[in-house]
């Protein structure tokens, strides 16, 4: 199957989006990013649909250092939303800590926004070819070296400590080039625990064999 263009991906966004306002609650107002995620409107907390963005303590490798992209993408949410005539359509249930919608800032679709500055991933193939080209640029997150935001959210669920009872035990502990560390070990080891991996004291560890750093460079 070809990859949509732009110009057609951006028609069917418009497209989908329309009629996805049709058929759903809409809040209008001033609004404001709780994190890269979500945005408040009216009192209601809305997750965007068709993004996955890094969570507010998310940190990337940058220049051989640790950065705060989660916090930098939450700041890059907020400017999109601040001092604009912001238009959600809310659904219904829960999805990431609020309710499943849509925003618009100004007539302008803030998920494919976020993702075209680079700030979240597509997990709508619509928003794919803003990714490809936010990736090609090396904006936002893709100017670091970053894990995917759905396998630092499963690893924060599923913190793991070396040596527990019934975990299997890494092969090694690596440093990594930007002086973080690595847990190494065979598939099995990271099958579970792929991505940032909490441990004792608070550190983060990477497991770099089944989830390795995403990259637009």
């Amino acid at each position: 199957m070809r990859a949509l263009g732009p110009v057609v991906a951006a028609f069917l966004i418009a497209a989908s989006f329309a009629a996805a306002a049709q058929d759903a609650p809409l809040l209008q107002g001033p609004a404001s990013a709780i994190d890269a995620q979500r945005v408040l409107i009216q009192g209601t907390v809305v997750s965007l649909l068709g993004v996955d963005a890094p969570s507010q303590t998310q940190t990337c490798a940058r220049a051989g250092a640790r950065v705060a992209c989660g916090a930098e993408a939450h700041g890059a949410l907020d400017g999109l939303l601040m001092g604009r005539d912001v238009v959600c359509s809310v659904g219904r249930g829960q999805f990431r800590g609020g309710a499943p919608g849509r925003c618009w800032a100004d007539g302008a679709d803030v998920g494919a926004r976020l993702v075209s500055a680079g700030w979240a991933l597509s997990s709508d193939p619509i928003y794919a070819p803003l990714q490809a080209q936010a990736k090609q640029a090396g904006a936002g997150l893709w100017a670091d070296r970053f894990q995917k935001p759905a396998v630092v959210r499963r690893a924060e669920a599923n913190p793991w400590v070396p040596g527990l009872p019934g975990v299997p035990a890494a092969s090694g502990l690596w440093s990594m080039p930007d002086g973080s560390k690595a847990v190494v070990g065979g598939a099995g080891d990271c099958a579970l625990y792929s991505g940032i991996l909490a441990l004792k004291g608070g550190a983060k560890w990477n497991c770099v064999v089944t989830s390795p750093l995403q990259s637009g460079q």
